[in-house]
């Protein structure tokens, strides 16, 4: 699904939309007093971030397992070589 990298730049602005919706929801809420509003907008703002780290974390991973496979052969294209100058090699001293 490499297309999906594509979609990054959208996906990031929404969430930080979302994010802000909620925030102000939650500022102009009236059922809680503004100690509630407080610390149920530091409880979300701590939420963000830790998904942000996540989210940064998962990435970075994905990227070094990317980075440490890029243009390395696995080992059924190494049997295919092979294969293929062993039948050379022989069709060469045949002749």
């Amino acid at each position: 699904m490499p297309q999906a990298r594509y979609l990054f730049p959208a996906r990031v602005l929404l969430e930080a939309a979302g994010a802000l919706a909620v925030l102000g929801l939650v500022g102009t809420t009236n059922a809680l007093g503004p100690a509630g509003r407080r610390g149920l907008q530091l409880a979300l703002a701590t939420l963000a971030i830790g998904w942000g780290v996540w989210q940064t974390a998962r990435g970075a991973s994905q990227a070094r397992l990317a980075s440490e496979q890029r243009g390395t052969p696995n080992t059924a294209t190494m049997r295919e070589l092979s294969r293929r100058v062993a039948a050379q090699a022989a069709a060469g001293r045949a002749r």
